[in-house]
């Protein structure tokens, strides 16, 4: 995780958001498949964005039919951004990364970074929470050669074997640009490994589906329902 990618996910956020007709909470659905054409997972994006803060939700069934869920807050006023990771409605842990700039608006925080490129070499405390325990460490510790195995250990001991092995499959999910938001914390419950693309897999938009979303326990409003059932058979956000 760094402060480069966090801003440049924000920066696609808001670029996609621009060119979308509708206003306010925007759902995009997703099949990710492979060569063959067969399907492996199936996601949803929810955006909610606004200048002092953006929330994301991403709702995947990976092939074993697991309900992975990732709500990611950046909260630019306070100058956090957190997610928190669940697997079949139960949470599984939180990553809160606690941003350095001053600005306390997505636009303002990319121009403070590139006026002030040197806080992109500032230390970013980290703290991962899961199961009532917590590590506090950084994104410098996280990278070091000589800490980082025992964070990354650490770590792994409170995320559990069965969840890191269930999210490190997203790797190739989340390198998506539509679903990318959700990498800059992915390396912390993943024994390290962040995004990476697969030559393997390719993305493509799905008509609506509120029922999908409703198993994940995020239902569609009213005004969703009806523009889901007008584009039933259009690959569209609503």
């Amino acid at each position: 995780m760094n402060i480069k990618r966090t801003l440049a996910c924000a920066s696609i956020l808001a670029a996609s958001v621009a060119l979308a007709i509708p206003q306010g909470e925007v759902r995009t659905h997703y099949v990710i498949a492979d060569r063959d054409h067969k399907p492996l997972f199936y996601a949803t994006t929810i955006h909610n964005p606004s200048p002092e803060q953006s929330r994301e939700t991403y709702l995947i069934t990976d092939p074993a039919g697991r309900r992975i869920r990732v709500d990611v807050n950046r909260d630019m006023k306070a100058h956090t951004h957190v997610a928190d990771y669940s697997i079949n409605g139960k949470p599984v842990g939180r990553v809160k990364a606690d941003l350095p700039f001053k600005s306390t608006t997505r636009e303002a925080a990319i121009d403070e970074i590139h006026k002030h490129p040197e806080e992109k070499a500032q230390d970013v405390p980290v703290t991962i929470e899961a199961h009532g325990q917590s590590l506090a460490t950084s994104e410098h510790a996280w990278k070091d050669l000589v800490r980082g195995p025992n964070e990354h250990a650490h770590a792994k001991a409170l995320i559990g074997s069965d969840a890191e092995t269930s999210l490190g499959q997203l790797q190739s999910v989340f390198a998506f640009p539509p679903l990318g938001g959700a990498c800059t914390t992915l390396p912390f419950v993943t024994d390290g490994r962040g995004c990476a693309a697969s030559t393997g897999l390719f993305i493509a938009m799905v008509p609506p589906d509120c029922d999908y979303d409703g198993s994940f326990g995020t239902p569609c409003s009213a005004a969703q329902h009806q523009k889901a059932k007008a584009k039933k058979y259009q690959a569209s956000s609503y």
